[in-house]
Order: structure tokens, then C-alpha cells, then sequence
């Protein structure tokens, strides 16, 4: 590495090549970067910015600088090759058989190129042609510029003479004559602007606008090659097949330290990606080609030279099993990423704290922004409340950035109408809408014009990354519903209504009136939905004479046919005759259809019980949906039609709610058991009434992550992106593909910096070919879950929004409940002390996993509480579970609503930590479903704590993440010891004592559903009628006194109820539930 005062001495060596010379050759218009005011001098220099390679995209026939502002080229020639002339050669190559390594280092970029003489001649040539182009008396302003340019700078441009003398006759002293020609000609050339950037010399060196970007890292390998058309192992937009249009094209093929990468010579475009995995390797074939494959594609290149391939494959390898070795390995728990060392995380309990921290970095981005979420919504404020305007606000926000330069790529998964509406064209019509084309956003996957494609698993992983430094990963999507605090309060009426809060929960008003007996309450309103949600569901009866034969295989004859082998419109049509052939589709597939879709069968005389469950889902589909999308097979997106157009008057209503107090604004005050969402085109009209209705509140946890861990988190993001690019818009210019930066340079932002604990981390994934592209399944979170649960040695905290897991089920397969038994039997055989805690929501969404739910956890003899009860006959000594609650009262009326828990959280031993967006069911486990994301955390920083009253050394991050997790749900108290989870006291005495009070308050005072009170549907239906003896009801001033003694939110799990009662998820039961195949459900 060169001193500053080193380059500047060797700069004005350059032949009389001054600053004002450079600067009035820029001005000739020739292509050669242009220097602004602000850029430093030649005697300074700055690293390329890493979206050079995005934005300055030129073709490679085209005069351009790739080199770094400012910064000499240091040129080494040397003879280290000299060949025996042979027969076997070409004639001319026989002539001069010796090779010459030109070594160059620009800055902290070093490589070698080797040529032959006749390649300097051929490159001589050329540049002698360019430059007596350039003194062609052309008629235009530029060219006499050019002329007098060339005229003032004649002895400093004007090429060296190379000798013609053949090697076979020169001797050592003219080898040592001409390397030392060579030498002058180098430097003299890469001293000149007008030969520095033009495209032989850089063909010649091999180097374009990708060799010196630092954030890309060393400057790897280069050159032109011959590409063999397809080889991917997913399907593209592209027409035929490799068997009948193969095809050689010309490509620039690229080596980095862990990726391949080919650009488009005649337009600079990037033409795909190879990120090294476990399967990356460069083989040799026949005719001067290499193989190079990794798990999602095989690219064969050829090179007109046999001994390029040999030194290409030879580097390639090298790199697998070097800088690659990372991703080549076979990493710990089958993971795609290694173990990080020391790295810098931070977890982020609740929507405040993680959505405040996600808004601060990407305020403070620099270069780019990565998002992928199940659902986003645009109009989300990350800061509340919202006193900046809109300046928070998600969209503006991303706006913003793209205006400043910052590329956003948002990738979102594009749900399945018919069972869900997120508005994903929604989000993506916002986030472009005055976007300079910087905000790029995908939706995957489709259904039915992509043969990749699956119908019902989802991405359900949750990020954020920024400028590949900065990651976020965990449960909370940015969407309406997912902000809260710590307090989790259930109302939020401003200054509209008089509002309280159960003790320590913020916004409470000190003008609230204490409720009395002659109140008039709101007795539909007083529960949280929840009831009602049960009620729909348990109210249904079975329906024995229905044939529901007929529906058994519908849905395994849509999927085969959105999988078959051909292209859209085939598929399409192949659709619509098996739904026309099961009564469920006539029409053209408009939005003038929407009434023939739902109700053909009914108008056709038709009343099998198939057509009445599909007038069943399409009623309660369009409930809840906006508009119905419009399904034509030549569009690229069926719901190009929707109109999501924001109606007038949104701005007033978020000012009006602002200057309220609100911190909840329209949709995002949700009552999911009430209300589906619904107009979110509307986002600050209201979904329920808010001075009747309580919100749910939201319980989830988030980590951030710096450093290598967080480029790993961008690396995994890039391979979605890029698969969906090629599978979605291969040919559509404005979504790139995408690069990852290197590990060498990870600057880290010293703000960031303090937010974080020391630990070792690795990024998990459930992931299948359906999801990133690659064939093989990768499943490294079950595997992770499986070792924490079966090396723990004192306790597991988790929090889950599902635990559906049965042991020896046909249906439910994933190792959890068996893992988690097997351990506690251990305990119970050793004698041992072991406790498992696990919170869950008390009704989960949507209906059929509450059967799940409790067949997993207490129904059944397949049950892992049954079981358990038969072999260690108490269980509750070493496992409970536990939900969340809170209350309010509002204008004089008690409320109550349960707490839903969507925390993705797995603790051992206050030394571990596996957070993300993965719950415990086959969906989020197997990881060919849904895809996910989870940070597997060990601590390396320890401080002095107790395990069953024995000292020991906790880690940091685990320890403080638990205590601050039981510390709001036990209401916050400071005073309470929460160091020992592992002794009786605090088991028993203190967790578990405050949950079954607090259990028995709500109860008491609500008569709330679920309960230990009911486990059949009989007693169900006494207690619904006998709901209004509950105390809020007959007395509200005596129920308010009860709830005061209610600690925090923690409540016990009622496993009992409706144990006697056997449910099975069918049409006849629950609407269109039992439409689905079982494992869409667990």
C-alpha cells in the first residue's frame, strides 16, 4: 500500500500529465468519466461507490474510466513464460512463443495478466488507429477541440514504437530490451486519459466498472468468454429449451471472492448471478469449456485459449475452498452460512422498540435497502406518535431515499385471494408511485402463470437490511396491527373518549371516571372478539349427510395443473376446465364474472354440496376484499385492473387522529376477531368503533444483527431476489440483479455500534426450490430447535404463535413435541431440576389451528401433556404454557382482550437465543412450506446469575432478553428477583402464582372464553347463556376492585377446554376450512 505523498510524486511522473490537462480532456465528450468540482485531485483518491455498478452501466465497446479517481497504476512486466516453439503452435505464436506477466496493482487491487507479443502489437494497433481517429479534420466542434487538445499534448501522447523483431531471433539482452519496452509503453499509456479508458487497453488488462468497487472486494478474475444459453434448474420467462435453441453467446464473465456473475458485453447489463453454496465447483470439459455449477444452475463457458480455462478452473476452485469456504462448507445445522464470530446483535421486544430501530437505520442509509415481509403496508408508522407527519411513515420514508440516490428493493409475498387479502399490488403501487424508478418491488409467488409455483405455502420471513451492513430479522412484519408497546394497551380512543389502562400501561387518562352499577354497559363490546371468534366457530354443527366426496382431490387437481410443463395460457385453460368440471368457475375471468364465480352453481339449478362451499368461500371472500381482481391470461399481474387509489380525505383523517393523541391510526387500531382488514386503500378510516371495541395487542420480539451476520442476511435476500427476477422479469430492465458485498470491508456505524452485545451467531432458514430456487430443502431451524432442546441443562423459555406438534401423528411430523418429551423424561430419570415455559396465544388465527393447537399441547392421548401425564405423572413441574392478557376500561365500561403472542422465540439456559419469523408447525419447520428466517445467538460476554440456586455464568444477551420478556409480562415490577428460572419458587410461587390469578380474575370477572370452565360444548352453551352473572355485568365497581390485583398480562393456559369435545376441520363445520388440505393448516 502506497503513502499519499508516494502516489502524488509518482502521479506527476506521468509524463507532463497535469490536473489542467486532465480536466480539459474530460471535457471532449468522449465518454471518459467526468470529474465534478468536488472530486479530489489526482493526488487524492476515494473507493468507486459501490452503486457505480447499478448506475454508471455502459457498454464495454464504449470509452469509459473504471480505475479509481486519482490513483497511479503500477505496471511490473516480466518474461516468466518463455516457450520452445513447437509445431503444435500457431504460425505466428510459434514466431514469438514467450509469454509476459504483466503485474499491476492499482491502490489495493493486485493481479496479473499474461500475454503474448502479438497481443501487445494487436493492442498497439488499435490504439494507433483510435488516435488517428481522433485527428481526422472532422467538421464539429468536438473534433477541433480534439485536434488542438492533441496538438498541445504531442509529446506526451504520442504511442511508443514496439519492435517487430521475432523472438526466435532475439537474445537475452533483447528479451531484457524489449520487457523493459514494454514497461515504458505501459506507463505511459495508463498515464494518458485518451488510451487510460479506452476499451482495448481495458479489454487488454481486464478490467471493467466491477474490478475496483472495494464493497465487492479483491479484484478476483475476469475476461471474455463464450456462454452456453440455459442450465438453470428453475423455470424462466424465456422461450425453448436448452435441446432444441442452445446457443453460444458472448459474455464477460466475472469471479469475486463467493460468487460467479456474467454481464451482457454489447449493454454492461449484469445477465445472472452464481452464489457459492455447498454444491459450487468449476469442472473442465471438453473444447476448452468449464462447467460451473452451484445449486440453483449450471453455466458452461468456453475460452478461445485452452490455458485460460485451465487457470480459470484452477481460481475458481481455489476460491471454493478459500474466501468461498464460507458458503462451500458444510456449515453447522445444514445451514447455507457459517458461524459468526463476535458479532454485534441486539434484540428489540415489541413493535415500538423494533420499528423506531428499523426507521433510524434507514434514515441513515447510504446505498441501499433491502425488505421482504408477509405483508407490508406502505402507510405504517415506524416513529409515534406521528408528530413529524408523514415524515415516519414507511412509504414517504422509502421515498425519500430513493430521491437521495438510495436504491429500495422490496420484495413481498403475493398472496392466495381467495384464502387472504394483504394487498400486496397495493403496497407495490404506493411504494413506486413517484419513486424515480429507485424503489423496485417484486411479489412471489405466482400461481398460476409460473410453474415454480405452490398454492398455499407463503413467505413468511420478516427483514430488513441496510447498505448490507445492518440487518434486521425476527417476527414483526411492517404492517398495520404489529406496533405496540411493552404495556400492551387495548384502547386507544384520544381525547374523543375518557379512556384508563390497567396499571403501568402508558396513555392513561387522568380524567377517567370510575365506573358505576348504573352504567350502561356494552355488553356485545366488553369482550375482545376473541369469544365471538370461538363462538362461530364452536356454535357450527356437523353435517353427516353431506357428500363431500367429490371435493376430496379438487384441490391436488389445481395444483397438478398449475405445476404442469407448459406455458401460461396452456395453464390457464387447464384451470378453468377443472374448475368448470367441479361447478366452481364460469365466466371470462373479468371482474363482471365476480357474481357468476361465486354463485354459477346456484344459478345453474346446481346444489352439490361442492357448489355450496364455494358459494360459502366466495361470500366470505368478498367480505373482506376490496375489489376483485381481474384474471386474464396474457397479464403478468391479474390484479393490474384494481383501482387502489386512496379516496380524498385521508390526510385530514390522520391529522384529525394525530391532534386526537392517537398512537394507533385507522387500520392500525385492529381487532382481528372482529373485523378482517378491509378498504386498505383507506388506511386511516377506522375497521371497528373504538370507543365500543378494544384492540388486540401484539406481543413479538425482533434482533438486530451488524457486521458479517447481517451480510449474510443480505446474501440470502439477494438469492431470493435474483430467482425471482429471472423466474418474474428477466428481461425488465428496471429490476436488476443483485450483487453481495464482500466480507472483507464491513464498516459498521458507531451509533449502531452501542446497541449491541458480543456474540457468535449463524443464520438459519427454512427454505425449498419453490422459495429460492435451489432443488434441495434446507431446514437448518428444526435442526437448530432439536440440539437447543436436547442440550439444554436447565430451562427453555419460548413464545410461539403455534405450538402444533404431535408426536407419532401421520399428520403433524416435525420433531418438537417429541424432542421436548424426551428431555423432560431425562429430568424426570436423572432426578434433575428442568423446566420448559411457553407462551402462546390463547386463540390463535386462523380457526382450524386452534384444534391443533390444543391436540398438540393437552387433547388427545396424543397430547405432550397426556403423555407426559402417563409417564411422569405430574407434567406442570417441568413444563406450562401460558397466554397474555390485559384490561381497560373506557367511558365507564370494563374491557378486557387477549394479548397475541407472534413472538418466533426459543431461550436455553440463559446462553442461547433462536429468534426469527419461524413458529413450531410443519409449515414454518419442514422447510419445504413456508419460508423462513431465524439468528441462532450464543453468548460469548457472561455475568454472575443463579440455576436452581447454584451460581452460574449467563450470558448477557440471553439473560437480559429473558428478564426483560418476564419482567413485562409479570407487570413490569423492578423489585421482583427474576435471575433464577430454574428454582421452585420462582416456578411456582411467582410465575406460576401470578398466571393462575390472574387467570382466575378474568374468569371471574369476564366469564372469558377460553376457559378451564368449559369442556364440552353443553357446558359451552350454559356459560354463554349465564354470561351476564359475570362480575363486570352485575357489578361493575366490585370487578374493578378484582382487576386491580391483576399482575401484568401473564394468565394460564386453559387446557381443558372443550377437552371432551372431538373436532374435526370440515366444510360442514367451519365455511370453507375444510376446503384445504390438512397441511395448510399445521
Amino acid at each position: 500500500m502506497t503513502t499519499k505523498s508516494e502516489e502524488k510524486t509518482a502521479a506527476d511522473k506521468c509524463d507532463g500529465q497535469s490536473i489542467s490537462d486532465a480536466i480539459f480532456f474530460d471535457d471532449l465528450d468522449s465518454g471518459i468519466h467526468k470529474r465534478s468540482d468536488d472530486e479530489p485531485s489526482p493526488e487524492f483518491h476515494a473507493d468507486i461507490p459501490y452503486l457505480t455498478v447499478y448506475d454508471d452501466v455502459k457498454p464495454f465497446d464504449s470509452t469509459h474510466d473504471v480505475f479509481i479517481s486519482g490513483l497511479k497504476i503500477n505496471v511490473r512486466v516480466e518474461d516468466t513464460d518463455r516457450v520452445t516453439p513447437t509445431a503444435l503452435l500457431a504460425p505466428f505464436a510459434a514466431i514469438n512463443p514467450t509469454r509476459y506477466s504483466i503485474h499491476l496493482q492499482h491502490g489495493e487491487f493486485e493481479w496479473t495478466v499474461r500475454k503474448r507479443y502479438s497481443d501487445f502489437l494487436r493492442l498497439h494497433h488499435r490504439l494507433k488507429l483510435f488516435r488517428t481517429s481522433l485527428a481526422l479534420p472532422l467538421p464539429t466542434k468536438q473534433h477541433r477541440l480534439t485536434r488542438e487538445a492533441i496538438r498541445r499534448r504531442q509529446s506526451s501522447d504520442t504511442l511508443p514504437s514496439l519492435s517487430m523483431k521475432p523472438e526466435t531471433f532475439m537474445s537475452d539482452e533483447d528479451f531484457r530490451h524489449r520487457v523493459d519496452t514494454l514497461q515504458t509503453y505501459f506507463d505511459r499509456i495508463l498515464c494518458s486519459p485518451i488510451y487510460r479508458c479506452h476499451p482495448e487497453l481495458l479489454r487488454f488488462l481486464k478490467v471493467s466498472q466491477f474490478s475496483f468497487v472495494a464493497s465487492l472486494g479483491m479484484k478476483g478474475m475476469e475476461n471474455f468468454i463464450r456462454k452456453l444459453s440455459g442450465g438453470r434448474k428453475y423455470a424462466v420467462q424465456c422461450f425453448g429449451r436448452k435441446t432444441c435453441c442452445a446457443r453460444w453467446l458472448d459474455r464477460y464473465l466475472i469471479v469475486k471472492d463467493t460468487f460467479v456473475a456474467y454481464v451482457r458485453p454489447h449493454d454492461g447489463v449484469i445477465g445472472d448471478v452464481l452464489l457459492m453454496d455447498h454444491k459450487f465447483a468449476a469442472t473442465m470439459k471438453e473444447d476448452h469449456v468449464i462447467q460451473i455449477r452451484n445449486s440453483s444452475r449450471t453455466l458452461e463457458v468456453r475460452f478461445h485459449r485452452l490455458r485460460y480455462a485451465y487457470d480459470w478452473e484452477a481460481f475458481m476452485n481455489q476460491l471454493r475452498v478459500t474466501k468461498g469456504a464460507d458458503f462451500t462448507q458444510l456449515n453447522r445445522f445444514s445451514s447455507f452460512a457459517p458461524i459468526r464470530s463476535q458479532s454485534r446483535v441486539h434484540w428489540l421486544i415489541n413493535g415500538e422498540d423494533y420499528m423506531s430501530t428499523v426507521a433510524d437505520a434507514i434514515e441513515g442509509a447510504k446505498e441501499e435497502i433491502f425488505i421482504t415481509d408477509w405483508w407490508l403496508s406502505p402507510e405504517i408508522y415506524l416513529k409515534r406518535p406521528a408528530k413529524k407527519g408523514h415524515f415516519w411513515r414507511l412509504d414517504k420514508m422509502l421515498q425519500r431515499k430513493a430521491r437521495q440516490g438510495i436504491r429500495v428493493y422490496v420484495l413481498i409475498y403475493k398472496e392466495f385471494s381467495p384464502a387472504i387479502v394483504l394487498a400486496s399490488l397495493h403496497t407495490k403501487e404506493v411504494l413506486t408511485e413517484n419513486s424515480t424508478n429507485s424503489i423496485r418491488v417484486l411479489r412471489h409467488p405466482d400461481r398460476v402463470t409460473d410453474a415454480n409455483s405452490t398454492v398455499f405455502w407463503s413467505h413468511h420471513e420478516k427483514l430488513v437490511v441496510v447498505d448490507q451492513q445492518i440487518a434486521f430479522v425476527g417476527g414483526i412484519d411492517l404492517c398495520f396491527g404489529r406496533w405496540d408497546t411493552s404495556a400492551h394497551p387495548i384502547i386507544d380512543a384520544g381525547q374523543a373518549g375518557s379512556a384508563s389502562s390497567a396499571p403501568g400501561a402508558p396513555g392513561t387518562s387522568n380524567g377517567a371516571r370510575m365506573p358505576s352499577a348504573s352504567d350502561k354497559l356494552q355488553k356485545r363490546y366488553r369482550h375482545d372478539g376473541a369469544d365471538l371468534y370461538m363462538h362461530d366457530f364452536l356454535s357450527h354443527k356437523s353435517d353427516e349427510n353431506s357428500d363431500l366426496s367429490q371435493l376430496g382431490n379438487l384441490v391436488d387437481m389445481i395444483q397438478s395443473t398449475l405445476a404442469s410443463g407448459n406455458r401460461p395460457a396452456a395453464r390457464w385453460r387447464k384451470m378453468k376446465a377443472v374448475l368448470r368440471a367441479n361447478n366452481l368457475h364460469t365466466g371470462n375471468g373479468t371482474d363482471g364474472a365476480a357474481k357468476t364465480n361465486g354463485d354459477a352453481a346456484a344459478d345453474n339449478g346446481a346444489s352439490s354440496p361442492a357448489a355450496k362451499a364455494v358459494r360459502n368461500w366466495h361470500k366470505l371472500k368478498h367480505t373482506v376484499q376490496v375489489a376483485k381482481p381481474v384474471v386474464s391470461p396474457s397479464a403478468t399481474e391479474m390484479e393490474a385492473a384494481i383501482d387502489f387509489r386512496p379516496p380524498p380525505g385521508q390526510d385530514v383523517r390522520m391529522e384529525a387522529a394525530v391532534t386526537c393523541g392517537q398512537l394507533f391510526l385507522g387500520k392500525d387500531y385492529a381487532n382481528y376477531y372482529m373485523c378482517k382488514f378491509v378498504q386498505l386503500n383507506q388506511p386511516y378510516d377506522d375497521l371497528v368503533d373504538r370507543q365500543q371495541v378494544p384492540r388486540v395487542p401484539w406481543q413479538d420480539v425482533g434482533v438486530l444483527c451488524m457486521g458479517a451476520i447481517a451480510r449474510d442476511v443480505a446474501r440470502h435476500f439477494i438469492q431470493r431476489w435474483n430467482f425471482t427476477k429471472n423466474e418474474k422479469a428477466k428481461n425488465n430492465q428496471r429490476y436488476p440483479l443483485l450483487l453481495p458485498k464482500t466480507y472483507d470491508h464491513i464498516p459498521i456505524d458507531e451509533a449502531m455500534l452501542k446497541k449491541g452485545f458480543k456474540c457468535n451467531t449463524q443464520l438459519l432458514r427454512s427454505v425449498a426450490h419453490w422459495s429460492c430456487g435451489s432443488p434441495g430443502t434446507e431446514k437448518s431451524i428444526v435442526n437448530a430447535m432439536v440440539y437447543m432442546i436436547e442440550t439444554s441443562q436447565h430451562y427453555l423459555y419460548m413464545e410461539s404463535q403455534f405450538f402444533i406438534s404431535i408426536a407419532g401423528s401421520n399428520d403433524v411430523t416435525n420433531p418438537i413435541a417429541q424432542k421436548l418429551y424426551d428431555r423432560i423424561l431425562k429430568a424426570y430419570h436423572n432426578n434433575e431440576t428442568y423446566r420448559v415455559y411457553v407462551t402462546v396465544p390463547l386463540v390463535p388465527t386462523p380457526v382450524p389451528t386452534i384444534v391443533w393447537n390444543f391436540k398438540s399441547i393437552s387433547h388427545g392421548d396424543g397430547s405432550l401433556i397426556r403423555r407426559l401425564q402417563h409417564a411422569v405423572g405430574d407434567p406442570y413441574r417441568f413444563i406450562r404454557f401460558f397466554g397474555l392478557r390485559n384490561w381497560a376500561q373506557l367511558n365507564g365500561n370494563l374491557m378486557q382482550s387477549l394479548v397475541y403472542v407472534h413472538s418466533k422465540l426459543v431461550i436455553a439456559d440463559d446462553r442461547i437465543v433462536l429468534c426469527g419469523s419461524a413458529n413450531i408447525n410443519d409449515r414454518s419447520l419442514l422447510g419445504n412450506r413456508d419460508s423462513e428466517l431465524a439468528l441462532y445467538i450464543e453468548d460469548t460476554e457472561f455475568v454472575k446469575s443463579k440455576m436452581n440456586g447454584v451460581d452460574y455464568q449467563a450470558g448477557r444477551f440471553a439473560l437480559s432478553l429473558r428478564q426483560s420478556l418476564m419482567r413485562n409480562h409479570l407487570g413490569g415490577d423492578a423489585a421482583l428477583d427474576l435471575s433464577d428460572p430454574v428454582c421452585d419458587h420462582f416456578f411456582n410461587e411467582v410465575w406460576g402464582r401470578i398466571a393462575l390469578n390472574n387467570a382466575a380474575i378474568y374468569d371471574q370477572v369476564f366469564c372469558v372464553i377460553p376457559t378451564n370452565h368449559v369442556s364440552n360444548s353443553q357446558e359451552y352453551e350454559s356459560m354463554s347463556r349465564s354470561r351476564e352473572n359475570c362480575l363486570a355485568e352485575k357489578n361493575p365497581d366490585e370487578a374493578l376492585e378484582a382487576l386491580l390485583a391483576v399482575k401484568g398480562h401473564l394468565v394460564e393456559f386453559p387446557y381443558d377446554f372443550m377437552a371432551k369435545e372431538s373436532f374435526e376441520i370440515t366444510i360442514a363445520r367451519y365455511k370453507t376450512a375444510g376446503l384445504l388440505p390438512l397441511s395448510v393448516w399445521i
